[in-house]
């Protein structure tokens, strides 16, 4: 397949040299554990992966995606529908406008199932907005690897990354 051709060589520094195909995808790296992590950058930004996205990534990670090769590929995240469901079974949609009020009916069915336990649960409030802005976050990274052998499908590598902003008590509570 023509894209699946070598279009280029391009030497990143004396030690390192790498090669893209003809539709941007870089060649898969062996041994990318030994690279130096200025070395690991400079082929994930070849890799079209932003500085931002490079500097919040773990260097096994930054092993993972430049051994695998090929390109970012730009994911948008939408319509992403959260729920809280109540003890009585009611599925409730929470949206930015009856956020408060689903927060305060979950603060509710803590206290009443803190009486019927006689314990004393705490719920941490959820948040709206950003994927940063309640106590975790996370991001994603989609790269485009080629087509598969026989070419009619596209093939992808998925990677993604947790970590959170305070404490989590995990806790089970069964009714």
């Amino acid at each position: 397949m023509k894209e699946d051709q070598i279009d280029k060589s391009i030497k990143l520094d004396t030690n390192v040299t790498i090669e893209k195909r003809v539709d941007g995808r870089v060649v898969p790296v062996e041994n990318s554990q030994n690279l130096t992590d200025d070395q690991l950058n400079s082929i994930l930004l070849q890799m079209n992966i932003s500085e931002e996205r490079i500097n919040d990534m773990l260097r096994s990670q930054k092993e993972f995606l430049v051994s695998q090769g090929g390109t970012s590929v730009d994911v948008e995240t939408s319509n992403v529908k959260r729920y809280f469901q109540s003890s009585d079974g009611t599925k409730h949609l929470v949206t930015d406008f009856n956020k408060e009020k689903i927060e305060d009916l979950r603060q509710t069915e803590m206290k009443k199932l803190n009486l019927e336990s006689d314990k004393s649960i705490n719920v941490t409030p959820f948040a709206m907005g950003s994927d940063g802005s309640g106590s975790f976050n996370g991001r994603g990274s989609l790269t485009y690897m080629g087509k598969s052998p026989n070419a009619a499908e596209f093939t992808y590598a998925y990677e993604d990354k947790w970590s959170f902003n305070q404490n989590v008590t995990q806790k089970f509570t069964d009714k």
